[in-house]
């Protein structure tokens, strides 16, 4: 097959060397044009058995090749795309959810975790308090938790008992739903601001946090808070 290929073309290129060979000067393009005759029979058994459908063939299966390639291609993208585009969306609905679950819900999103208190007083009757801490007096719950033996409690009591008098002073507003670090910045021009953010300091890392407070660290800093409280109530 290949050795009559380069046959074929061998020929071709004897027929047109002596056209080539010719002189192009200018009297070139007024003698008539000398035509070389082809032996039919002679070029019939030269391209006799070449197929040139071969060369087509090939030519179509490589493009089809390449069309199934791309098309692979173009498939795997959009199914790439398709997922992370499902992903996405799952993320945020489930984040809408949380959020509308969280806001609804009595808890804010932020608000820190209680400790579980043991003893006669419980949490609820803590939110009891705080639901009405403004006609609730709180010196004799103080004293009971003191009494029976439960200083973490203590001192929860004390900084309510705080806010409630801030409260009745106008110094601040209170609302349940506050954090401690709203009523620090209303109280940003008050005299006691620098003392109840002591008192803040120390309420959240014995309330909030694990640190233990045995009766002589209570018996340090109790004082603190009765002082605190004492002169909230001279801002009446």
């Amino acid at each position: 097959m290949k050795n009559k290929i380069i046959t074929l073309l061998g020929f071709c290129f004897l027929v047109l060397l002596p056209s080539y060979g010719q002189k192009l000067d200018s009297s070139y393009f007024e003698e008539p044009i000398a035509t070389n005759k082809i032996d039919r029979s002679e070029w019939k058994s030269i391209v006799n058995g070449i197929d040139f459908t071969e060369v087509n063939e090939e030519k179509e299966e490589e493009e089809k090749d390449c069309e199934e390639k791309e098309e692979s291609a173009n498939w795997n993208s959009a199914l790439i795309g398709g997922i992370l585009k499902f992903v996405i969306i799952a993320l945020g609905i489930g984040l809408i959810v949380f959020i509308l679950v969280k806001v609804l819900s009595t808890d804010s999103i932020f608000a820190k975790k209680d400790k579980n208190i043991s003893g006669k007083t419980a949490i609820y009757d803590l939110e009891e308090i705080e639901e009405n801490l403004l006609e609730t007096e709180l010196d004799g719950s103080i004293q009971k938790a003191i009494q029976d033996g439960n200083f973490a409690l203590a001192i929860r009591l004390y900084y309510l008992s705080i806010i409630r008098e801030l409260s009745l002073a106008k110094a601040l507003d209170w609302k349940k739903e506050k954090t401690n670090f709203q009523y620090l910045r209303e109280l940003n021009n008050h005299p006691l601001k620098d003392s109840f953010k002591n008192a803040t300091n120390v309420f959240e890392r014995i309330w909030y946090g694990e640190e233990e407070l045995p009766v002589d660290r209570f018996r340090a800093i109790a004082p603190e808070f009765e002082q605190l409280l004492k002169a909230s109530r001279k801002s009446l």
